[in-house]
């Protein structure tokens, strides 16, 4: 379990919304998707804030509202922002919630380690003395790397842990590595944990235990299109099975990255949004 979002988040964030039928999945063509604004304000309001911070962003949020995702750069512009504002509102519900706490300790040792960086610096340049002053300094800024890792700013409190560790029970649920549920469970909530197996890498290994649990072949979601990646169920779960949405949205972003701009998004406050086809 990791204290940011992963790279696939706005995937499964597109595939719980579409399994809770409040926007619709088109698939067009290879890299060319369609997610269209299907829900109602009432159905919204049951949404958890940090997707519906991801539908803001991309202007599905109302009936009739369409992104469509297509590798360009306005596209994955629109899918970065979305991660932008799904890990504010991650860390908005941490704060409120009281599950993570800034680590006093982890500050000091990046402060110590900053300093130890800039004595190093004077020290092979010899400013304070002999060169080699500077290895000491030097020395701990190698040592202390570490400190710097994306999450270590950020310790976990006793509601926090307990949080971590329901969702790595549900994780080992998902994966198989754990029975604490009975196959009636699994063949009643198998659809909705889809999103969440996804995200965790583990979309096979769940289709798989609803295979086992129930002797049928894991249904294929209503609410995900056919693509060529997937003639049927057992295409679907295996480890390409979503990866035709999730490249679509992940190439933009890195195409993006790759062109180093902002692209024109026209003044529209929803970057995403796309009216039609």
């Amino acid at each position: 379990m990791r204290k940011w979002i992963g790279d696939s988040a706005p995937t499964a964030t597109l595939l719980h919304l579409a399994e809770r039928s409040v926007v619709r999945l088109v698939f067009v063509e290879d890299e060319r998707w369609r997610i269209e604004g299907i829900g109602t304000p009432d159905r919204w309001a049951r949404i958890d804030p940090v997707s519906r911070a991801l539908a803001d962003v991309l202007g599905i949020h109302t009936p009739g509202a369409v992104f469509v995702a297509d590798g360009s750069l306005k596209s994955g512009y629109a899918v970065k922002e979305g991660m932008r504002v799904m890990s504010d509102a991650c860390r908005a519900w941490a704060a409120q919630d009281g599950l993570l706490a800034i680590s006093v300790r982890t500050w000091i040792g990046r402060t110590m380690a900053s300093l130890c960086m800039v004595l190093a610096v004077f020290g092979f340049l010899g400013v304070v003395g002999p060169t080699i002053v500077g290895v000491p300094f030097a020395t701990f800024v190698i040592g202390s790397v570490g400190v710097f890792a994306p999450g270590t700013g950020l310790r976990h409190t006793r509601e926090g842990l307990q949080v971590w560790a329901r969702t790595a029970g549900f994780e080992r649920v998902l994966s198989g590595r754990s029975s604490t549920i009975g196959s009636a469970a699994i063949g009643e909530c198998f659809l909705a944990a889809v999103p969440y197996a996804f995200v965790f890498g583990d979309a096979n290994r769940w289709a798989v235990r609803y295979r086992r649990a129930t002797g049928r072949v894991a249904p294929h979601p209503g609410w995900y299109p056919s693509t060529s990646l997937n003639d049927d169920a057992v295409g679907l779960y295996a480890q390409v099975g979503f990866n035709s949405l999730d490249a679509t949205l992940c190439m933009a972003r890195y195409r993006l990255e790759a062109a180093g701009s902002r692209p024109d998004t026209g003044g529209d406050h929803h970057v995403g949004a796309m009216g039609g086809y």
